[in-house]
């Protein structure tokens, strides 16, 4: 029974062998294009992308792309992105092992995109019904994913690792900054589920689309998980199952200041815990201003983007010594309709809440 067994094995290796085109494996930046062209089943393998060079994967129906290997990203200050994805009806995954590397110590000065050089942007995905899973960023430069523009769109067990972009790991003043883990707009029918985050901006960013999940998501040392409130429409949004560590907010929802109308609607946070956040456990404010760090941003909320219907379930944890616990401020006429139930943030500083306050929930 063994023999067979082990010959079963030996055969289905082999099979896998001989599967695999190699006609259809990139190891250079020039190959790539051309075999996406020509191949549905493509690796992409050890490929070093050229300084000032996109890797760009315009991907045909029915393809799978496999990332093997390292691919590496040569440093150079321009916009980016780096990796830009756009198709429909495909699957892009990792293998196990497999990691992009955008080379982030080369471009960090503690400043982000508040500073003098251009950093660029890592990945940016344009998709409509795509799967893409088991994928591993290492040391973005800037912003690591940009989702624009997609539908039925299922991101699954990545891995975005910026640890070496932390104060007190990276050196003084070469620390990382804007590095958001997801920022997504203008895209709807979005899961991103099973992923990990470690970073030093948004864990997630979501500014504008319909029927967005985020569940299962683990988040360390970031800004928290945020809603983005920049004068467009955001509805059906559900945050669920999730853990996030040395935030420096736990949850984040904001709405800036100069907007033009918009809307938020429908936002829930359910099973969510917020463990040690250096600033505030839950942040709501309508009086957002994106400014470099260390510049004052308050001023009085403004009412341009509504809030309607932001539901907290099963929303615990802590802050530290001097952070708050929970913050709001609404400006009037901003706020309505929010259901809060068994949330409970622990610190030592009382909530804060002006403007509004939300069913269930004593400040």
């Amino acid at each position: 029974m063994r023999k067979i067994l082990l010959i079963f094995h030996l055969a289905l290796i082999v099979l896998t062998v001989q599967s695999e085109d190699s006609s259809c494996i990139a190891t250079e930046h020039n190959q790539v294009e051309g075999i996406l062209k020509n191949c549905t089943n493509i690796v992409i393998e050890n490929v070093i992308v050229p300084a000032g060079n996109e890797l760009t994967l315009n991907i045909r129906d029915g393809s799978t792309i496999t990332f093997r290997g390292n691919i590496t990203f040569e440093h150079q200050f321009w916009q980016g992105p780096l990796l830009k994805i756009n198709g429909s009806n495909f699957i892009l995954r990792g293998e196990e092992g497999s990691f992009l590397n955008g080379n982030g110590p080369l471009y960090w000065d503690g400043k982000g995109t508040w500073g003098s050089t251009h950093k660029p942007k890592f990945v940016k995905i344009n998709a409509i019904n795509a799967t893409m899973e088991n994928v591993r960023l290492h040391n973005c430069p800037v912003v690591c994913v940009m989702i624009r523009g997609s539908d039925r769109l299922t991101i699954r067990n990545w891995f975005i690792d910026v640890l070496d972009g932390d104060k007190g790991v990276a050196p003084l003043d070469k620390y990382g900054h804007n590095t958001d883990g997801f920022t997504i707009g203008n895209t709807n029918h979005l899961l991103i589920e099973n992923t990990k985050v470690y970073n030093q901006d948004d864990c997630v960013s979501i500014t504008s689309g319909e029927n967005i999940t985020v569940r299962n998501l683990f988040c360390h040392g970031s800004h928290g998980i945020s809603i983005n409130g920049e004068g467009e429409v955001l509805k059906d949004v559900l945050i669920t199952d999730s853990l996030i560590t040395n935030a420096e907010n736990g949850i984040h929802v904001k709405t800036h200041v100069g907007s033009p109308p918009g809307l938020l609607q429908n936002i829930t946070y359910k099973d969510v815990t917020i463990l040690d956040s250096k600033f505030y456990g839950i942040n709501i404010q309508q009086n957002y201003q994106s400014l470099p760090e260390g510049e004052p941003i308050d001023g009085p909320p403004e009412n341009s983007v509504q809030i309607h219907v932001l539901n907290f379930i099963n929303v615990y944890g802590n802050v530290q010594n001097g952070a708050v616990p929970v913050f709001i401020l609404c400006a009037d006429g901003g706020c309505f309709d929010w259901k809060w139930d068994k949330v409970e943030i622990l610190g030592a500083i009382p909530n804060n809440c002006t403007g509004y306050s939300p069913d269930g929930f004593t400040c």
